[in-house]
């Protein structure tokens, strides 16, 4: 049976989890391997890299050892994200999904089709509805959705997480009165709306995310959690040896160190780790909630951020001094400086911690502060997916009319960061967009949607080549983890977390990546996916 097609059947199927047998020796052979010059083959052995070299002299050395044919694909370090959300992303797999409605009408269809499909679910959750579906400013409202359903509640999440769209019923669950829109709602509140998750909920959300990721090459991952449950889901996969992918977690900043520093003891294996405290600095541009140096267009509002300063410095520090690393969510120019302020000063009070420090979205950034990732050792942690133009006329949206035509040429600055010295690394932010790292980096490549559009793709001059942006996926979370000469690389001594591409994808022809997909997949010497 295929490693993930058993990882979704059984993983927790009772409590007499058992660890698996060491992997054996294993020969990927029969494809370029990226960064060697003549080599085609790679030979794992304990979840490490023995070799490199040619198929035959690995062959002799090894002839006990498992043969993988790479069919002429092209054999890359496995792929890491830098961002995501497990327990959401593997949630949402089971929930009604509301991207492709395009006006509030087709969403509600999308609810009353869903709801009449499944009649016997309490509430009904759904994600992934644009703000674009109402004439800016507006918000969709609860009389929309009480249309089609007002016998239970109904929770959608916005496409960036950011904003929950309730009908009646889960506003008064909940005990709020609102017009159906709740911007920045917490976990809590939503939780109250919809009636929470179980605990059986959780695991199957966190069995098939780490599926989701398997199986498009992922073989690390830092999950931003804010449930205590997930964390737990982690460490039974890690005790029995069943946790297929690396994973860092990453609790919020505003925590309790002592606990935080219990955590962190009990995920030292090899495949659980500790990651970094996320913080929250301000929200999105979308709902002009994110903090801007200048007003939004046509407007005097410049967003208001989650954390003021000295609050931020305060805990940002504090968490340094107790050895935490902090990744900060920073979307708006402001939000960004203020994050790199509280790095500042923090390094005046405590040491800098083992896992580089760092910033999430990055969305819009001032000139002035992009050498300051160099200087501060702060990697810059950002999504290529955020930044689909999405068609023709990729300013025509409620994002890019939030923003003036400065600040759009300022957005998603990747090229700008390379050139001042900063280390990039690219993630998804699952499940807010795909997780898959092929059409992330052909994006990177082209700012040009799936689609092809905008032909000369959106804001092009902050493109770039293809080899930063694979190493955007793989080395530059290594360095960020500290991890810069054990992962995301491909060399005798290297964790063995390889992926193989099918034969015909290119990581320098954006077409085929769009299209392409991986065809094996190694992580910690394990066949996650293969033929």
């Amino acid at each position: 049976m295929p490693f993930i097609l058993a990882l979704l059947l059984g993983l927790f199927s009772g409590c007499g989890l058992r660890r698996s047998a060491p992997a054996p020796a294993l020969l990927v052979a029969g494809g370029p391997v990226y960064g060697v010059p003549g080599a085609d083959a790679v030979l794992v052995r304990g979840g490490v890299i023995e070799a490199v070299g040619r198929a035959a002299e690995l062959a002799r050395r090894a002839p006990e050892a498992r043969r993988l044919d790479a069919a002429g694909g092209l054999v890359l370090p496995g792929f890491q994200d830098a961002h995501l959300h497990l327990l959401d992303g593997g949630l949402s797999l089971e929930e009604l999904e509301l991207g492709p409605a395009k006006t509030e009408a087709e969403a509600v269809e999308l609810v009353r089709r869903w709801a009449a499909e499944h009649p016997g679910r309490g509430a009904l959750r759904g994600r992934g509805w644009a703000y674009s579906i109402v004439p800016a400013p507006g918000y969709p409202s609860k009389e929309a959705l009480d249309a089609v359903v007002s016998d239970r509640p109904v929770v959608l999440e916005s496409f960036d997480g950011h904003a929950y769209w309730f009908n009646s019923a889960a506003l008064a669950r909940a005990g709020i009165t609102s017009a159906g829109t709740v911007l920045e709602a917490d976990g809590a509140l939503v939780d109250k709306a919809s009636g929470g998750r179980s605990l059986a909920d959780k695991r199957r959300g966190v069995e098939r995310g780490l599926a989701y990721l398997a199986e498009r090459g992922v073989t690390s991952a830092a999950v931003m959690s804010a449930d205590l449950a997930e964390f737990e889901i982690l460490a039974a996969l890690e005790r029995a040896g069943r946790l297929p992918i690396r994973v860092f977690y990453c609790p919020p900043l505003e925590g309790d160190l002592a606990a935080y520093a219990r955590l962190r003891a009990r995920a030292g294996g090899p495949m659980l780790r500790f990651g970094w405290l996320k913080g929250f600095v301000d929200g999105v541009i979308e709902s002009r909630t994110a903090a801007m140096l200048e007003p939004y267009a046509g407007s005097g509002e410049r967003g208001s951020p989650a954390l003021e300063g000295g609050r931020l410095a305060e805990l940002v520090a504090a968490a340094q001094a107790r050895g935490f690393s902090v990744a900060l969510h920073a979307v708006g120019d402001a939000a960004v400086r203020s994050a790199l302020d509280a790095f500042e000063a923090a390094d005046r009070e405590a040491p800098r911690p083992a896992l580089r420090r760092k910033i999430e979205h990055i969305e819009v950034l001032d000139a002035a502060d992009r050498p300051r990732f160099r200087a501060l050792d702060v990697t810059a942690s950002m999504q290529p997916l955020h930044a689909d133009p999405g068609g023709p006329d990729p300013d025509s949206g409620v994002w890019a009319r939030n923003l003036d035509p400065a600040r759009r040429r300022a957005s998603f600055a990747w090229r700008d960061l390379l050139d001042a010295g900063a280390v990039l690394a690219f993630g998804s932010d699952w499940p807010v967009v795909s997780a898959d790292p092929l059409a992330g980096m052909a994006m990177a490549q082209t700012r040009r949607s799936r689609n092809g559009l905008p032909q000369g793709g959106w804001n092009a001059h902050q493109t770039i080549f293809a080899d930063a942006a694979l190493g955007a996926y793989t080395r530059a979370f290594a360095y960020a983890a500290g991890l810069q000469e054990k992962a995301g690389c491909l060399a005798a001594g290297c964790l063995a977390d390889l992926v193989v591409l099918e034969p015909g994808v290119r990581l320098d022809q954006p077409a085929s990546l769009w299209s392409g997909r991986v065809r094996t997949v190694v992580a910690a010497g394990k066949v996650l996916k293969g033929p």
